[in-house]
């Protein structure tokens, strides 16, 4: 996607879509009952509310306070409860959805929340699942409890009630591993306009700046492309900040001859965006520098070769750890035989984390990496990250040279169905095409 295509959004998913997610849920839960609240606005604060992704997932619904009911033997299967219309509230919040809107929205009944308990109370009366994930909120724990527990009290009047609980959003997360047509379309754009952002940060950086200035440059550009929330707060480091995984201070210097590591996306219309990209401040690699930047990008390539249709997610680690293993021992950071020191995992010294992780409505998305058969493998409609690092402590048996650099570079990755997609590639990874961009200057 390039920056030309940028210029025109993609659009927001059709109501219609959402609706098909519920009807998948419908057939899968038989004559069971779902349950799912949506997320609740802070009291206090006017921050911008957003929804709980489950939710979002199966309703497109940005209200506060929502709850969705599915019940496959009911009249109306698909029922939305939300907070009566408050024309005070409208005046300070902006318009609120009402029954009104249920054909609009492709339910089958929207009802106010008075009516909740209930409605629901008549539905749990007639089967014995229920899929709802405890644990999550004490009190509407205590009011699916208390509910339970008086359909229980009239069996002899012919009530039935749930003996059965499974996980909705096991069975959620499921689904969203694998992306429709108008998910990809968000995370391409997503993605696309945070690596244009990506690329402004490497122009607009120079000595003597804080790190927070180049997040600022970030943000703006995330915020005029439309990508209005940060998909997690911005890694702005620089030196040996890098060295620090989850870094979060931001506030340092940056000085020339050190390299400076931005980990940073931001969501489009809910759906995240993730980009590791490390650079010289002044513009040129050193030598040392340069050595373990390729090393990094060997290993990245090297996996996303590997990605395709069928293939482990294991094994895009195993790759990873192969070649900063065997790279770490040519420069002489680490000692001894490649294959014990994988097998005794003295790589972890400079490597400690995993490849990556699935990307999408959150930024670390839902569903198992392992099942009872082992490690999943990868599917078509599958969107991962791609993020391998090396991060070399300042200890006295280590070159010298080599001290205090941290290099991590990360990529947003499609699998399609012969293989994958990068969809941020617009972000610069090479020493040649990094050191020619920097040369240029970055004009808000």
């Amino acid at each position: 996607m390039s920056e030309q295509t940028l210029d025109k959004m993609p659009p927001t998913v059709p109501y219609e879509a959402y609706q098909k997610r519920r009807e998948k849920v419908l057939k899968a839960i038989g004559n069971g009952v779902a349950l799912l609240f949506g997320g609740t606005s802070s009291p206090n604060l006017a921050y911008r509310f957003r929804q709980d992704s489950d939710f979002y997932y199966l309703t497109g619904v940005e209200q506060a306070e929502a709850i969705l009911l599915l019940a496959p033997q009911e009249k109306h299967p698909s029922v939305l409860f939300l907070p009566p219309k408050d024309k005070k509230k409208e005046q300070w919040e902006g318009p609120m959805i009402g029954p009104r809107d249920a054909k609009k929205l492709f339910f089958d009944r929207i009802l106010p929340l008075s009516n909740f308990e209930a409605y629901l109370e008549e539905a749990l009366g007639r089967t014995n699942r229920l899929y709802y994930d405890f644990g999550l909120n004490p009190a509407n724990d205590q009011r699916i409890h208390r509910l339970i527990r008086k359909l229980q009290g009239k069996v002899r009047e012919g009530s039935n009630y749930p003996s059965e609980f499974f996980s909705l959003r096991e069975l959620l997360w499921q689904m969203r591993l694998i992306k429709d047509k108008y998910e990809l379309a968000l995370i391409q754009y997503a993605s696309a306009a945070a690596a244009q952002a990506h690329r402004a940060a490497m122009m607009a950086t120079r000595p003597k700046m804080k790190e927070y200035e180049v997040q600022a440059v970030l943000e703006y550009e995330y915020r005029r492309r439309g990508l209005w929330r940060n998909s997690y707060p911005p890694i702005v480091a620089t030196g040996r900040n890098a060295l620090i995984l989850h870094y979060s201070q931001n506030s340092d210097t940056l000085r020339s001859g050190e390299l400076l590591l931005v980990d940073s996306g931001a969501d489009y219309r809910y759906y995240a965006s993730d980009i590791t990209r490390t650079f010289p401040v002044n513009g040129k690699f050193s030598e040392p520098q340069k050595e373990i930047y390729n090393l990094v990008l060997k290993a990245q390539e090297a996996v996303i070769s590997l990605i395709r249709p069928g293939v482990a997610f294991s094994a895009l680690q195993e790759k990873a750890v192969q070649i900063l293993t065997k790279g770490l021992i040519e420069l002489g950071i680490l000692k001894g035989d490649w294959k014990k020191a994988v097998k005794s995992k003295t790589y972890r010294r400079f490597y400690m984390h995993n490849l990556g992780h699935w990307l999408g409505l959150d930024v670390h998305d839902v569903g198992r990496y392992r099942t009872q058969e082992g490690w999943r493998p990868l599917k078509r409609g599958m969107v991962l990250t791609v993020e391998p690092g090396l991060y070399i402590p300042v200890e006295k048996d280590i070159p010298k040279k080599y001290r205090g650099i941290g290099v991590r570079i990360e990529d947003d990755v499609y699998v399609n169905a012969d293989g994958c997609k990068v969809l941020t590639n617009a972000a610069p990874k090479r020493v040649e095409e990094i050191e020619d961009l920097m040369k240029q200057e970055w004009r808000p």
